[in-house]
């Protein structure tokens, strides 16, 4: 009787101390074999026992681990495997129907299997790790339906998110089974016992995720944690190694950034994952060993938060070639990464933290106590991507910028008549050369204050800077300050150049005003080597009329000589007016004569300043003394501010313009590897302007390659790192002046060099981009872009260490694999890597900028013979680029094929490797096989040789008695080169059942159309075999060093029936043979079988006695 129940379990609602299920109890919880999730249809028959009850009720689960794979995860198709062993996952699409025997060898073993909407059948009768502990087996079936087929027996734990589970008769699963959907119907007879995994329990990450995070962001920003500009920052004293490199240059960590409070969690276990996501992951310690890889995938950031200290072992990869945005590593306590690791990441750690030598880390690292940093270490940050961190609790709520200064800046001299603007600036950088400009509204109130006692207050609201125009009318000198911000600034307020007499500023009754430049802004701006003015720069002589109005104070039109001098830096170009220098304040006046007219009001002829920065136009004349008066002397001033032209941008390799435009381009250079870099700004006449001192705003343009139509995310930003050690990510899309760039640089001396520079410039990825420089001061339009590239790889890696999957290579058999047989396994994995130290993959290695040919070779006994040549032999191994990586577009499981019409081999020191040629020159790094002219041109997967063989299947004649079954041998041979021989390394190839009568089929010898375990008896004389019922395997239908087991058996004919038969039997293709002489190796091998003989035929010399 069967009984069907309808299950529906409610979920738990998860407190926000439990982001992460780490408890494989969460899936298997026991105490009852069976668990679910959800609403599932539950048909069970009343026969079945669980733990030797009929309570068969099933435990529900607050947890659904949805079956995820690493992005690489190589599909290995049908599974054929009779001993497994620890593996972090094996993936399959199938059950081969011949594998009803399967034994853990060690460890714990996953097998994931993606029915791809089919069905996963587990054979009948099946027998999977008896004998073995359950924690040693873990089946993971989704996406599709599971069948465990009559009579099985499993140890294991079985996790089913399949639409249907059905489960035959006289199964016994010993261990746990969870269903997550769906049906679950399991038929009479059924026995399942529940065994609580034991310590040796290892399922790799299967049982470790990270959960929907539900702690809102909250404390400093992220950037304020991993401020930058380089990777490093400590509150503790810190130790630098020699040969360590910070963006190319050397490491000065910084101490002025924020430390957070820990986050509240609950942490337990040791870390395990090897893929990880979004979300808290928390633990006590790091539980992988050395070498281990941990994958990210998705979007968002995984924390990896640990309650005390950590030590991550040598050779870890962590989220290697990703965004160091999605993995943050917090430890309340200390860590250390051990050497010859690799990590994008962003780290931080409540105590101190040491980094062993030779490791290689792009992002951040912050130590609220010391910092100690080994050799040779290769560090990369760009201060940008903390921006992108999703901080789930840590970082990531708003921190008010902090203004470091206001910047008052001036001309020196003002008239009581007319208004002296004054430029405010609110800095959030130290005092210098060039301000950063706080992008938050500000209210302050500017005071000009004089001697007499006289002051003047105006409120001004503004965002970075602003014109005040301050109208002061007592002729003296007022000393500008600023008070009530509304945003305090750390260092107060400095004016022009810092001296305590640069906030004088003097008014006198009479003067000049120098006017007529471009405005932009509302401030004076001309470029540098170009004609001045709007349309002419012009002078006017006034004074005060005593009610605070400016009045013309020549008393007629006529020629005057002006004074002139500039007030420039040191080292600067010239000023000239009419083509004459002018000279420099402090050095005398230029005498310049000027034509005025009624109103005191005069053209300057063609004004040029050469170079670029902020001056001040000096102009002075002295009326001479009368009877009536004394002598007068006017002056009058302007600053102004001189931008560049433009910026020119040049990039060269080994004397090569690096300038091509797209993949077609043959000027290359390769990623991660220096090369020239030079920015330079200046005036009209492209000549260089020295004194440009300034801060300029950089981005990068990625022009190529771009993500194809449909495939967004396939390609990925690089880092240009450069300028002093700023990395500058690319990204797609052009920019214009007016953008806000993402990276500035403070230039000095009009010009940037990257040659011999503290950071040589290097970009990290494959392909084109474009710079983009501009002058970021306020209203500048100076600008310059120029494509740099094409970058390509720098060399080629041969990845073995990485791949989880196969090591390197694996026969099917020990160490033999016949030739076409569809069981020869190649784990490998080709990279493509820039330049660095401690290279990384270049991703954007794809569509048109791959230039390589990628073959794979094999050579026996290091014979520099490749036998994959002329004719390709090893098949099912087709491999692709995909962001960087050469790998098999389907699984790693192929074949070595035999030649079409003839045997050969063996092959028993068979080595097969990989072969790159590349039309950029970008080689194959560490090649050790098939020598050509004394140079290795490929490299091989592996140092241990492999025995490839030509086999065939052999069935003994055999002869009997007509009363007596009759017993036929078989055996699997090899071609020695010169004779078949017995394979003797064959203990795995399988006798697949032959059933009777079904699998007996009609038709004549050699006529096709058989299937696994079935067969041919055809009669060679006039006697009926219809009499017996035809063959069958008793027992073992295993080879055992090339022969079988246990003999195939033949009813008996019966008494006076003496028939002489033909026995065809299908053997696997790899096996078959040219038994008809054709030259067609695709013959089932033959036996002759006589009943009613009791000795051989002496003219038969094959004959003999065959005993049971």
């Amino acid at each position: 009787m069967k009984t069907k129940i309808v299950l529906t379990f409610l979920l738990m609602v998860i407190s926000t101390s439990m982001l992460y299920a780490n408890q494989c109890s969460d899936f298997f919880p026991g105490p009852r074999p069976i668990a679910g999730l959800g609403s599932i249809d539950v048909e069970i028959e009343d026969s079945v026992r669980c733990n030797g009850s009929s309570n068969c009720a099933l435990v529900a689960i607050n947890n659904k681990r949805s079956p995820t794979l690493p992005s690489n995860t190589v599909n290995l198709g049908t599974f054929y495997l009779n001993s497994v062993q620890d593996y972090s996952y094996n993936a399959y699409r199938s059950w081969h129907s011949s594998v009803n025997s399967v034994s853990v060898v060690s460890g714990t073993a996953v097998l994931y299997f993606n029915a791809q909407g089919n069905e996963i059948e587990i054979p009948e009768n099946a027998r999977i790790n008896v004998g073995g502990d359950p924690s040693s087996l873990l089946i993971v079936v989704y996406n599709g339906s599971l069948e465990i087929g009559e009579g099985a027996i499993i140890n294991a734990y079985i996790y089913a998110d399949t639409e249907e589970v059905e489960i035959e008769e006289n199964v016994t699963i010993n261990g746990g089974l969870t269903v997550t959907s769906g049906e679950l119907e399991i038929d009479e007879d059924v026995t399942l016992n529940f065994e609580a995994s034991n310590s040796s329990f290892n399922p790799h990450d299967f049982c470790e995720f990270a959960t929907t995070p539900t702690i809102p962001d909250s404390g400093p920003s992220c950037s304020a944690v991993f401020p930058g500009p380089t990777t490093f920052s400590a509150k503790g004293s810190t130790s630098i190694g020699k040969n360590t490199r910070c963006n190319g240059g050397t490491c000065s960590p910084i101490n002025n950034f924020t430390v957070p409070s820990n986050p509240g969690v609950s942490p337990s276990g040791s870390f395990r994952a090897t893929n990880i996501s979004d979300g808290v992951y928390e633990h006590i310690s790091w539980g992988l060993s050395k070498g281990a890889v941990v994958r990210f995938s998705g979007s968002g950031t995984a924390v990896l938060y640990f309650a005390g200290s950590v030590s991550i072992p040598k050779e870890t990869r962590i989220n290697a070639g990703g965004a160091p945005s999605n993995v943050m590593i917090i430890a309340a306590g200390s860590i250390s990464i051990a050497k010859d690791s690799v990590i994008n990441a962003h780290i931080y750690a409540g105590g101190s933290i040491s980094i062993d030598k030779d490791n290689y880390i792009t992002g951040s690292v912050s130590a609220s106590g010391s910092l100690s940093v080994d050799k040779d270490g290769v560090f990369v940050y760009n201060s940008g991507d903390a921006d992108n961190i999703t901080g789930h609790g840590f970082c990531g709520g708003a921190v008010a910028p902090a203004v470091d200064h206001y910047l008052i800046t001036h001309d020196g001299h003002g008239l009581t008549c007319a208004s002296e603007q004054i430029t405010i600036q609110a800095c959030t950088n130290s005092f210098g050369t060039s301000c950063t400009e706080s992008t938050d509204a500000v209210s302050l109130n500017l005071v000009a204050t004089g001697a007499s006692g006289h002051s003047v207050t105006i409120p001004v609201n503004f965002s970075g800077n602003t014109s005040v125009d301050l109208k002061y009318t007592v002729p003296e000198i007022a000393t500008l300050s600023i008070n009530n911000a509304g945003v305090a600034a750390a260092n107060g307020y400095r004016c022009n150049n810092g001296n305590v007499s640069d906030c004088n500023l003097k008014f006198d009754n009479a003067g000049f005003t120098i006017s007529g430049f471009n405005m932009v802004n509302g401030s004076p701006m001309e470029v540098a080597g170009a004609a001045m003015g709007s349309p002419n720069v012009n002078i006017q002589a006034v004074k005060d009329d005593g009610t605070g109005a400016c009045q013309p104070y020549f008393t007629g039109a006529g020629q005057r000589d002006i004074g002139f001098a500039v007030q420039v830096p040191s080292g600067s170009l010239k000023y000239t007016i009419d083509g004459q220098e002018i000279s420099t304040l402090g050095n005398g006046y230029t005498s310049i004569p000027l034509s005025f007219n009624a109103q005191s009001f005069a053209e300057l002829p063609t004004n040029i300043y050469y170079d670029a920065t902020d001056i001040v136009l000096h102009a002075t004349h002295t009326i001479p003394a009368t009877l009536e008066n004394p002598a007068v002397t006017l002056t009058g001033s302007q600053g102004l501010y001189v931008r560049p032209d433009k910026f020119i941008i040049e990039a060269n390799s080994g004397g090569n313009s690096l300038d091509s435009a797209d993949h077609t381009g043959s000027n290359i250079h390769a990623a991660g590897k220096p090369f020239d870099l030079t920015i330079t700004a200046v005036n009209a006449q492209d000549t260089q302007t020295p004194s440009f001192t300034r801060q300029i705003g950089l981005a990068l343009e990625r022009i190529g390659p771009l993500d194809p139509v449909g495939a967004a995310g396939s390609t990925r930003e690089g880092d240009l790192v450069a300028f002093n050690g700023i990395a500058l990510r690319s990204q797609v899309g052009a920019f214009v002046v007016s953008d806000s760039f993402p990276k500035t640089y403070e230039m000095t001396g009009g010009k940037y060099t990257s040659s011999g520079n503290s950071a040589e410039a290097t970009y990290s990825e494959v392909g084109v981009v474009k710079l983009y420089v501009k002058d970021n001061t306020s209203g500048s339009v100076a600008f310059g872009k120029q494509i740099i590239g094409r970058f390509t790889p720098d060399h080629f890696t041969l990845d073995l260490k990485s791949m989880p999957l196969v090591t390197e290579v694996k026969n099917a058999c020990g160490d033999m694999t016949y030739m076409s047989q569809p069981m020869l396994e190649l784990g490998y994995r080709v990279i493509a890597e820039n330049g660095f130290n401690t290279p990384g993959i270049t991703k954007n290695y794809v569509g048109d900028y791959i230039k390589s040919t990628v073959t794979l070779v094999a050579e026996n006994n290091q014979d520099n013979i490749n036998r994959n040549a002329p004719t390709e032999r090893l098949i099912g191994f087709d491999g692709g680029w995909s962001q960087g990586e050469y790998k098999s577009v389907v699984d790693n499981i192929g074949m070595f094929t035999r030649k079409a019409s003839e045997v050969d081999g063996p092959f028993d020191q068979m080595r097969f490797g990989i072969k790159v040629v590349d039309s950029d020159g970008v080689a194959l790094k560490s090649l050790d096989m098939l020598t050509e002219v004394g140079t290795p041109t490929a490299k091989a997967f592996s140092t241990t040789d492999s025995k490839i063989r030509f086999g065939r299947w052999v069935i003994e004649n055999a002869y009997g008695p007509e009363t007596s079954v009759l017993p036929v041998n078989m055996q699997v041979e090899f071609w020695d080169g010169t004779t078949w021989q017995t394979n003797e390394l064959d203990n795995c190839t399988a006798l697949i059942e032959i059933s009777s009568p079904t699998g007996r089929k009609s038709g004549a010898i050699y006529s096709g159309g058989l299937a696994d375990g079935e067969y041919r008896l055809v009669e060679l004389n006039s006697f009926n075999y219809g009499n017996t019922k035809g063959a069958t395997i008793r027992t073992n239908t295993q080879f055992d060093q090339g022969r079988l087991v246990n003999k195939v058996i033949f009813d008996a004919a019966g008494e006076n029936n003496t028939p002489k038969l033909k026995f065809e039997y299908q053997v696997p293709e790899w096996l078959q043979y040219d038994w008809q002489g054709n030259s067609n190796f695709t013959d089932n091998p033959i036996s002759e079988l006589q009943f009613g003989l009791f000795r051989g035929n002496d003219r038969i010399i094959s004959w003999r006695e065959v005993g049971n």
